[in-house]
């Protein structure tokens, strides 16, 4: 919350958006954008009492402005501190589409979601239960999907879009059950098999290895009610579609 000194300051700062000389505005800017998030409810206010066009465009423009500076921060605070955390970074990347997320919402969904899933495990579960238990209730009960038009357009990679409607495009579902995975401690990991994104169950008994190093007990297809298939029918897959480039890359899904 700003003073009031500083709330007549930055109103006086408003005034000036209908600066004519550009070496003068980008002045101002500097000064409002120095702000960083929190002017922007006063920067809405201003706009909706304001009817000057060019003052318009140029608070919408400000408030981009200090909404990608937030999110570039976010997401290199992310990357170098945080990486592992799957659904951190997918709440930011749905920022980018939609600025005024409820995040409130969408942290309670996912708890809600990994309750469900987390009341029935247990520690006598396989590895194959395990998936058959989050399978059950991602796409039995709960009927998430795969996007079946514009499967390309930004929306269908938000996460608030994903649980609202449960359907996603392949890498958003991709990620989810990634995400979902990680929060309940089970080694699930997005993979690239051949330039299909699927999901990999590793064998996690020797932490200590690397987890390229670490054997796939199976795979599991997201955008196919979280179809399993082996390492052997993979094989299989390849040679009978004479692949030559049998290398599958990994990309951590759980810290």
């Amino acid at each position: 919350m700003f003073k009031k000194k500083e709330v007549e300051k930055i109103k006086a700062l408003f005034k000036l958006l209908d600066e004519p000389n550009e070496m003068v505005y980008e002045g101002i800017c500097e000064s409002i954008v120095f702000y960083g998030v929190e002017i922007i409810p006063l920067l809405r206010d201003s706009f909706d009492n304001t009817f000057n066009p060019v003052v318009l465009d140029r608070i919408k423009s400000l408030i981009r402005r200090i909404h990608l500076d937030s999110l570039y921060s976010e997401l290199n605070n992310w990357v170098t501190l945080d990486s592992k955390n799957i659904f951190k970074g997918y709440i930011i990347l749905t920022k980018f589409i939609y600025p005024s997320l409820d995040l409130d919402k969408i942290i309670d969904d996912l708890k809600r979601l990994e309750k469900e899933i987390w009341l029935e495990l247990n520690s006598n579960l396989t590895a194959l239960e395990e998936v058959k238990v989050i399978n059950k209730i991602l796409y039995e009960s709960h009927a998430f999907s795969p996007l079946s038009i514009y499967p390309s357009h930004p929306e269908g990679f938000a996460l608030n879009n994903l649980l609202e409607l449960q359907k996603g495009n392949p890498i958003a579902l991709s990620v989810f059950y990634a995400g979902i995975a990680q929060r309940l401690e089970l080694p699930i990991y997005v993979a690239k098999l051949y330039d299909v994104i699927v999901l990999a169950y590793v064998d996690n008994a020797d932490e200590k290895k690397l987890l390229k190093d670490r054997p796939v007990l199976f795979y599991i297809n997201p955008t196919s009610k979280g179809f399993i298939f082996t390492s052997r029918e993979v094989k299989l897959f390849v040679k009978e579609s004479h692949i030559k480039n049998k290398d599958i890359k990994y990309q951590i899904g759980r810290a």
